[in-house]
């Protein structure tokens, strides 16, 4: 069966939007070994973009960071990693449960896409209510970030077609310009003799 239709965020770029490097430098963060990573794969391509393009983003110290759905591993600052992941959860606070009669997706959204999707599905279901037609929603959708709200009901055709004229509005998903693989990573800032050998992190793209 088909899983739900996820639908792509805007990165978090704050290599290059003013308010995005602000919400960066913003995040209060605390200096520990452990750093949990969202559970999103789109994460891992926004974050491998922005530490190649960041100013410091590859200072010492380090973190070599890995992930379980490729090969690829980062070196990337501490500090840079910590407000990244801060950063990118603030932009993407919604944690979205997606249910259709196909099965169960998760994936994080941003307020906008939330704000969005909860507006034009009151909107279609009010006007399927005038048509005597409510029995036909078939599918629920949930964030985590607000429990006690109940669970919006509407079709799966409305919710692949809010998600897909979302991407086209942003130019993000099928929407977007086809992807350019990453540069390679530049050498070290220094040499590996005078830097602390970087920490290892391993980002397990799991939905929650």
């Amino acid at each position: 069966m088909q899983p739900p239709f996820i639908p792509r965020m805007p990165w978090f770029e704050p290599s290059d939007e003013p308010s995005a490097k602000a919400l960066l430098l913003s995040q209060a963060v605390t200096e520990s070994n452990d750093v949990l990573f969202p559970a999103d794969l789109d994460f891992w391509s926004n974050f491998v973009q922005e530490v190649q393009k960041y100013p410091g983003a590859m200072d010492p110290p380090y973190f070599d960071v890995d992930a379980s759905h490729t090969d690829q591993s980062v070196l990337v600052n501490q500090e840079f990693l910590r407000r990244f992941v801060s950063g990118w959860e603030k932009a993407n606070p919604h944690v979205v449960v997606v249910s259709t009669p196909h099965g169960a997706s998760t994936f994080h959204s941003s307020e906008e896409f939330w704000n969005r999707f909860v507006t034009m599905a009151g909107q279609r279901s009010r006007m399927r209510a005038a048509r005597g037609e409510l029995g036909l929603e078939d599918t629920t959708v949930t964030s985590k970030m607000l429990p006690n709200m109940a669970p919006i009901k509407t079709t799966e055709e409305d919710w692949n077609d809010i998600c897909r004229t979302w991407e086209q509005e942003k130019s993000v998903g099928n929407a977007a310009p086809p992807p350019q693989p990453p540069a390679p990573l530049p050498p070290s800032p220094a040499p590996i003799t005078q830097v602390a050998p970087p920490q290892s992190q391993r980002l397990i793209p799991l939905m929650v």
